[in-house]
């Protein structure tokens, strides 16, 4: 069963003051368990790499003893699929914001967890607990995402599914598309120097009163369907970031993100930490800034 990646298209750095945030599931990539023989063990780098770092995150789970992630998952049925050459098929790209662990995490549920919930918050919290074991902290938002495959609103611990309405009578078309920064980042270094920078009181005031105001109006929209008044909140969104969040977005791709701004034809923002990995834009008429982007085909 493939599981396929996600992405957060708003809410980056609001959800960490309890902002709202929406994630939604991405089928450009995807991934599955399967199982390789020994000589794809022995030769082939990501399956080495995949089949190890499983093994490393059944070991820290073993390793809880009578905690609720050794209670939550099948120990041995895990070892015993390990010895036979499990690891991750996945086109995920690790380091680029889009859950390639959480769409891993969500496959070994799928199979190997000993019982499942339907309780969402509890659910993300299981996920947290086991994602953690891979890249430090997690919220546990990205397998869930994954897992269920269905776009979530998500604001610390409420989690609730969401959908659009087309009511809105200016329905200017665009599209979304990814833009590879061809640059892998780590998250938690990212979030750690933001979080340094809310000790300045004037970044924290630019924080409360415009980041914060503008990812909710950007939320309201797209959830209205108003695509005139979202691609023109989100250009909004695009130049505070460029200008406050010029740390989080590559210095060679600054010059791409202000030439959006100024022709209007498309817009750059952030996608989850920045930093590298891959950055989110919006056109209305499908003008693509380079030719290292994707076009996203799900109709969000």
């Amino acid at each position: 069963m493939f599981f396929p990646a996600k992405i957060l298209l708003f809410g980056e750095y609001a959800i960490v003051r309890s902002g709202r945030g929406v994630a939604v599931p991405y089928y450009g990539f995807k991934g599955q368990l399967a199982f390789a023989d020994k000589t794809s063990l022995q030769t082939t780098p990501h399956i080495q790499q995949s089949h190890k770092a499983l093994a490393n995150l059944v070991q820290h789970i073993a390793q809880e003893g009578k905690g609720e992630l050794n209670i939550l998952w099948d120990i041995a049925a895990l070892e015993q699929a390990l010895d036979q050459g499990l690891y991750f098929d996945s086109s995920i790209p690790q380091g680029y914001g889009l859950g390639s662990s959480g769409a891993l995490i969500a496959a070994l549920y799928q199979q190997f967890a000993l019982s499942k919930t339907n309780n969402w918050a509890l659910l993300k919290q299981q996920f947290a607990d086991t994602e953690s074991h891979l890249h430090g902290k997690s919220s546990g938002i990205d397998p869930l995402v994954c897992y269920l495959q269905q776009p979530l609103m998500v604001q610390g611990n409420h989690i609730t599914p969401i959908s659009q309405t087309t009511s809105a009578q200016n329905n200017t078309p665009y599209q979304w598309f990814l833009l590879d920064t061809q640059q892998p980042r780590q998250t938690a270094p990212l979030v750690q120097q933001f979080l340094q920078k809310l000790n300045d009181a004037s970044f924290l005031q630019l924080y409360q009163q415009q980041l914060l105001p503008l990812n909710e109006a950007c939320i309201d929209a797209w959830q209205a369907g108003n695509k005139t008044l979202l691609f023109d909140l989100v250009g909004k969104l695009s130049e505070w970031q460029l200008h406050h969040f010029s740390f989080l977005i590559p210095q060679h791709l600054q010059t791409l993100w202000q030439q959006g701004l100024d022709t209007h034809q498309y817009y750059l923002k952030i996608c989850g930490a920045g930093g590298g990995g891959f950055m989110l834009g919006i056109s209305p008429n499908k003008q693509l800034p380079n030719t290292n982007t994707l076009w996203i085909t799900e109709n969000w």
